[in-house]
């Protein structure tokens, strides 16, 4: 009966580590890079929850898209904006596990500064 027991006890151990370490895998699965530029100007987008006060976001599209992300000012982890600059970055996009229902999806990490160039005005 012991030896069931220990039998048992590793399978279940074994088959949560495997589920767990499949969880991981397929998020890591759905991380993209991907190249972005971000515009020179900042916009005002959005409210703060349970407020009326609007957001400083940064204009973002990915290269070859005419789709525009705003991206709240330090919504790209390690990536320092400066209004005036046109940014050429390349990001990692993960999917965010189990986000809030009225919140971002998705988390940006900068990879690499490709270009800053200071746009005239």
């Amino acid at each position: 009966m012991r030896g069931i027991l220990s039998t048992i006890s590793l399978f279940l151990v074994s088959s949560t580590i495997i589920t767990l370490a499949g969880c991981n895998d397929d998020n890591k699965l759905n991380e993209k890079t991907a190249i972005m530029i971000i515009a020179p100007q900042t916009v005002l987008n959005g409210t703060v929850p349970e407020s009326d006060q609007f957001v400083e976001c940064m204009v973002a599209k990915e290269e070859g898209s005419n789709v525009k992300q705003y991206l709240y000012l330090g919504r790209i982890e390690g990536f320092e904006y400066v209004k005036g600059y046109e940014y050429r970055v390349e990001v990692l996009i993960s999917p965010i596990d189990n986000p809030p229902m009225d919140g971002h999806t998705e988390s940006f990490k900068l990879i690499k500064l490709l270009s800053k160039i200071k746009v005239s005005e």
